[in-house]
């Protein structure tokens, strides 16, 4: 994997991760703290305490064991109440929404002391979440690049057999406008060349659709942009979803080009195929859009009615708001809980001055 644009390295995140407790059985870092998401974050002459903050996903298979163990080593990381609480109320808490507990603004690290957000999630959770995609919280962020510290045989399989399959899958029904966009009515019968920075950008955009934060401006307008354009991502996401598009050329739905990926994204066969490999829950709600009784005025030509693939990427659109938006409501709201009033204010202001409040805070 490129190390372009990768500003924190693999020995500074090992030494953050043996801050915590043992029991982890799958970690990763990711975020603008990880790999660079501008151009002047990835300068080495910033000083630490600039840094961007990083974040870490850590997957346990049992909550409340692991936050008593991290509770005695690391009590400062939790704000008044759980601290006073115990593991049994943060494991509680833990498990509404999305069913991750963070820990937000806390100083890791011998070397040097880095900003750390670290997230706690059950590991059968994660596990339901990459699969079904219940709230695609976790699985959302696994959609980027993301940096493996420490490594579960079954979440790799799931990651790439579920999460990556649906993700892909999902963003290339989604750009399928473009088609009729580019190609005109005449031309929706031959495949056209879509950019490959422009799929993983819709893949990047899923975990975004629905979310409040979102709305309110508290994520950078850019965001997606930033993940797929800055030092060393394109190569990431090559990295990342190469098996996935691999496996769509093999099955004669796409071409891949250098920078580019040849499909008939109206092509009847091609949709079914790429509906197929949807999550249940996405599946479900699209399964009268791709039903022999609904498509069967198109048959003959093979090409799907143009009206049939907007009000898909209609369908689709408020399939993924009805997932992501209840899950990042309920752990916005867990915030001033789990980080406390203090900590959950200077968080909104950071989150905030990225996105609607840039240039004034």
């Amino acid at each position: 994997m490129s190390i372009e644009g990768q500003i924190t390295d693999q020995s500074e995140l090992e030494e953050i991760l043996e801050s915590f407790p043992d029991g982890i059985s799958h970690a990763f870092g990711y975020g603008s703290g990880v790999f660079a998401q501008t151009d002047q974050d990835a300068q080495t002459s910033t000083p630490d305490e600039e840094l961007p903050m990083i974040d870490l996903i850590l997957s346990t298979p049992n909550a409340q064991e692991w936050h008593g163990d991290n509770l005695m080593r690391n009590p400062n990381h939790y704000s008044f109440i759980p601290r006073i609480l115990g593991p049994g109320f943060i494991s509680t808490v833990q498990k509404f929404g999305a069913g991750v507990y963070f820990n937000p603004m806390v100083r890791v690290g011998s070397r040097r002391k880095r900003i750390v957000k670290y997230g706690v999630i059950d590991h059968d959770i994660l596990k339901r979440d990459l699969m079904e995609w219940d709230c695609m919280y976790i699985a959302g962020r696994m959609h980027k690049p993301t940096h493996p510290l420490i490594a579960s045989d079954e979440i790799t399989m799931l990651q790439q057999d579920y999460n990556l399959k649906y993700a892909i899958s999902t963003a290339l029904l989604l750009l399928s406008e473009k088609q009729e966009i580019q190609g005109g009515r005449n031309g929706i019968g031959i495949g056209i060349d879509i950019d490959i920075c422009e799929i993983f950008e819709a893949v990047s955009g899923l975990s975004y659709t629905g979310d409040p934060r979102v709305a309110a401006g508290a994520e950078d307008p850019k965001k997606v942009q930033k993940l797929v354009h800055s030092k060393g991502q394109l190569d990431r996401f090559r990295n990342v979803y190469n098996h996935q598009l691999g496996r769509l050329e093999n099955m004669g739905l796409l071409t891949m080009k250098e920078n580019a990926v040849e499909i008939n994204l109206m092509e009847i066969s091609t949709r079914n195929v790429l509906h197929n490999s949807l999550p249940p829950n996405l599946r479900r709600d699209t399964e009268h859009l791709f039903s022999h009784a609904h498509t069967h005025a198109s048959l003959e030509s093979g090409i799907v009615a143009h009206d049939k693939v907007k009000l898909t990427t209609q369908v689709l659109t408020e399939s993924l708001t009805k997932i992501v938006g209840p899950a990042a409501k309920a752990q916005s709201a867990k915030g001033l809980i789990t980080a406390g009033v203090y900590k959950s204010i200077r968080y909104a202001a950071a989150k905030f001055s990225k996105g609607a409040m840039k240039g004034i805070l």
